[in-house]
């Protein structure tokens, strides 16, 4: 089953990264398929049998006999061209060249614009240029519309191929079977897809604002509901980042309720360099909890804790007595979540608190409440701006006992993972390279005995360590 498996996924990805390259100036009917036909007329008269030889966004070349009559500029009041049942363009049109030779090519260009060349398929099954979603997105680049079909064509062919492969021929598709076939495709997917989100990522970097959210709308259009969720997680408020969050693009459906294209779509999701980064948290926040092993009694502050708020971890030191304070900036999220981590807790309920913060900030103090010797937030700094996330750092800093720690983490940006959230999705991180985040921490000029700005174990993060 497994090389049948891998059998299939090289002839479908092989179709699929045909898909979109770019084409010469002039299509060849032979690259196109279904059959293309042209019908030309004047006077109310077809002028013959018009065989279709190319294809080009300002003009159709048709062969006609040389026995009728035609001339450079000749007007015709209905020109049409259809490929199968599909109308691509029709209205009227003019002659614009005739070659001569033993089959004469002639050129018909449409009166009204510019042939729309997205509803022509090319035998491999992709379209020859998508065309704007919109009025406003046709002024994007043709090359990004092109590679944002692309990256459609990989994930509808992706999808086809998983639909198929675990659809048994005796019984039922068991989980393992299945994890094995979404293995096998992805260590050839992957890279691919991969690579196509990287290839946007760097057309995109030089967008504006305005052509920005004409991509994202291009996008939402060309790829929601089709090869992505049509209702995807709305944008985060402003300041209330959750990076645990973002595997919801592909965790909207239960396993019982998903079909199999979109549990191999989380399969891969979870593979992805920015979830990679964010799986691999324990790696550093080990020791964290390492340094509290010298120490009786521990408060520690977590800002935006995800799902497990990392209780695992705090609970394992079993030397040391831990008052846990949990905030999280969403309520809604806070109400969800908050069971899951009192029923999870196996200390004193009165030594785990649970609140709400401002989405930028802090709650207000309590008086005579102790200082923190840990505080950590993995991914808060990346939904906060440069002004914001620099008078949280002042905030945190104030709360830490004497030689407590302060540890903040911030995303850099990852092409495949940092494209698809921001056109895919919406959301807009606040990314910091290690340089960028130490420059704002020196500008704060906080005083402590220590503090340095490193990447994270993956590379994928900037983490602040300070100690006050």
């Amino acid at each position: 089953m497994r090389k049948r498996a891998r059998h299939r996924t090289d002839i479908s990805l092989a179709v699929a990264t045909l898909a979109f390259r770019q084409r010469p100036l002039r299509i060849a009917v032979e690259e196109l398929a279904p059959p293309v036909q042209c019908t030309l007329m004047k006077g109310g008269t077809s002028l013959g049998d018009a065989r279709v030889l190319d294809v080009s966004a300002t003009e159709v070349g048709v062969a006609l006999p040389l026995e009728v009559g035609l001339w450079p500029g000749m007007r015709l009041d209905q020109v049409q061209l259809q490929q199968g049942s599909v109308l691509v363009s029709e209205g009227a049109g003019e002659i614009t060249e005739l070659q001569p030779g033993p089959e004469r090519r002639v050129g018909v260009r449409f009166s009204g614009g510019l042939i729309h060349l997205g509803a022509l398929r090319l035998r491999d099954g992709s379209p020859l240029d998508p065309g704007g979603a919109t009025h406003r997105t046709r002024d994007l680049p043709a090359n990004w519309r092109a590679a944002v079909a692309e990256l459609g064509q990989i994930l509808r062919w992706s999808g086809f191929f998983v639909e198929n492969a675990t659809r048994p021929t005796h019984g039922a598709v068991t989980h393992a079977q299945e994890q094995a076939i979404f293995t096998d495709l992805f260590a050839q997917w992957g890279p691919r897809c991969l690579g196509s989100l990287a290839r946007l990522y760097d057309l995109s970097a030089h967008f504006d604002e305005p052509q920005r959210e004409a991509a994202r709308e291009h996008v939402r259009r060309e790829l929601l509901g089709t090869v992505l969720p049509a209702s995807p997680p709305t944008p985060p408020a402003h300041g209330m980042l959750d990076d645990y969050a973002l595997p919801s693009m592909f965790l909207h459906t239960s396993d019982a309720a998903a079909t199999p294209s979109e549990r191999f779509f989380r399969f891969a999701w979870e593979r992805f360099p920015l979830m990679r980064t964010i799986l691999a948290r324990p790696q550093w926040l080990h020791d964290l909890w390492e340094g509290l092993r010298r120490r009786r009694s521990a408060r520690v502050l977590v800002l935006q804790p995800g799902p497990a708020a990392e209780l695992d971890e705090v609970q394992s030191n079993d030397a040391t007595a831990v008052d846990l304070t949990l905030l999280e900036a969403d309520p809604s999220v806070l109400t969800t979540r908050e069971p899951g981590w009192r029923g999870r807790w196996l200390g004193n309920s009165n030594e785990l608190h649970v609140d709400v913060r401002p989405p930028a900030g802090l709650p207000p103090s309590v008086e005579d409440q102790p200082p923190f010797d840990l505080i950590y937030g993995a991914g808060v700094l990346g939904g906060l701006d440069d002004a914001q996330a620099g008078a949280l750092i002042q905030s945190l800093h104030g709360r830490l006992a004497p030689r407590g720690r302060l540890v903040l983490g911030n995303l850099r940006p990852e092409p495949a993972s940092t494209w698809l959230l921001e056109y895919a999705l919406g959301w807009r991180f606040h990314y910091r390279e290690v340089q960028a985040l130490g420059g704002m921490v020196e500008e704060l000029s906080l005083p402590s005995t220590s503090w340095h700005v490193a990447s994270d174990p993956t590379g994928r993060a900037a983490l602040l360590d300070l100690t006050r």
